[in-house]
C-alpha cells in the first residue's frame, strides 16, 4: 500500500477506521472462531494468540482503542485484548520527538516542508534507515546509537542483542504519511485522544461541528491486559495512568508495569520473552 504525500494520503483522517471488515473477517474465517484476541504494540494489530494477520506499520494501540470504542459489532467479536505500550494520550511525551508538535500541528506547512521529497515522509525514512544502520553498525558508533535511542523512545543495551540491531533497522522505522503524522503531533499538542483536525470549516463538513469529536474509552468492556514501562519516553507512565483512568471500571483490566523497561524493550528486549510473552499468553488463554 503506498503511502502519498499530498492532504489525502493513507490512512485517512481518523484512526477508528482503519480496521477494516476484509481484515476482520479473515481472522474470523481462518480461525473458524466467533471471537479473535487481539495483540497490540505501537505497531501492530494480531488476531489469535499465534498468529498475527491484521498489521498496521503504526499506530496500533490508536488504532484498536478507538476502533473498540465506537463499533460494537468489531468489539463483540474481540475476546480479549493485550497491548504492549499503549499509546493513547500523549500529553506528557518525554522524547524530543515532543518539539515536533509545535512544528507540524498545522497541516498545510507539513506538506510544504517535506513536499519536496518525491515520495513525501515516505522518502524520508529510507534516509533515516541508512543513517541508522550505519551508527548502530556493531563496528562503528555503539555507543551513539545507543544514546540516541535512549534520548528519543528510552533504551537498555544490557537489555538488547546490539549485534541484531542492523537487522531490526533494516526494517525499522516504518514510513508513514503526512496527515498521520500532523494526527500524532495534535495529540501530543492538546494531550486528547479525537479525530483528525481539520480546523473549523474542515471540521464542520467532516464531523458535522466546529471541533473534532473525542474518541473516548467508556464503551470497551472487554477484558484488557497493559504492559508498560517506568524508562518509556514515548508511552510515558503519566499518560498510561491517564488510560487506566479513562476505561471503564466494569471492564477487567490487568497491568504488568516494568519499572526499568523502555518503549523498544517489549519487543526487543533479551528478557521479554521470558517476562512477557509467556505472561501474554497465560492471559489469553483465560478466554479461549
Amino acid at each position: 500500500m503506498q503511502v502519498a504525500k499530498n492532504f489525502g494520503s493513507f490512512p485517512g483522517m481518523t484512526w477508528h477506521k482503519k480496521i477494516f471488515p476484509q481484515q476482520l473477517n479473515f481472522c474470523l474465517t481462518k480461525q473458524a472462531k466467533k471471537s479473535f484476541f487481539i495483540l497490540v504494540t505501537h505497531r501492530l494489530v494480531g488476531c489469535s494468540i499465534l498468529y498475527t494477520l491484521l498489521y498496521f506499520c503504526y499506530k496500533g494501540t490508536e488504532i484498536a482503542f478507538a476502533k473498540l470504542n465506537s463499533d460494537p459489532v468489531f468489539r463483540s467479536k474481540v475476546a480479549a485484548m493485550v497491548a504492549l505500550a499503549p499509546v493513547v494520550y500523549l500529553a506528557n511525551v518525554k522524547s524530543p520527538l515532543r518539539l515536533m508538535s509545535a512544528v507540524c500541528k498545522k497541516m498545510k506547512f507539513v506538506n510544504t516542508l517535506f513536499g519536496i521529497l518525491p515520495g513525501g515522509l515516505l522518502s524520508l525514512f529510507p534516509i533515516v534507515r541508512f543513517f541508522s544502520l550505519l551508527i548502530c553498525h556493531e563496528r562503528s558508533f555503539p555507543f551513539l546509537c545507543s544514546w540516541i535511542l535512549s534520548v528519543f523512545v528510552g533504551f537498555d543495551p544490557d537489555n538488547t542483542n546490539m549485534t541484531r540491531l542492523p537487522v531490526s533497522f533494516a526494517h525499522s522505522p516504518a514510513s508513514t504519511s503526512v496527515r498521520n503524522m500532523v494526527h500524532y503531533c495534535q495529540s501530543m499538542s492538546h494531550g486528547k485522544f479525537q479525530a483528525f483536525d481539520f480546523g473549523k470549516e474542515g471540521n464542520m463538513f467532516h464531523y458535522y461541528q466546529p471541533v473534532p469529536p473525542v474518541y473516548g474509552l467508556g464503551n470497551i468492556d472487554i477484558p484488557l491486559k497493559l504492559y508498560w514501562g517506568g524508562d518509556d519516553t514515548l508511552s510515558t507512565p503519566s499518560d498510561v495512568r491517564s488510560l487506566i483512568d479513562e476505561l471503564p471500571k466494569r471492564s477487567y483490566i490487568r497491568n504488568m508495569y516494568l519499572p526499568y523497561y523502555n518503549h523498544l524493550e517489549f519487543v526487543w528486549g533479551l528478557d521479554a520473552a521470558e517476562f512477557i510473552y509467556p505472561d501474554i499468553l497465560d492471559f489469553l488463554r483465560e478466554f479461549q
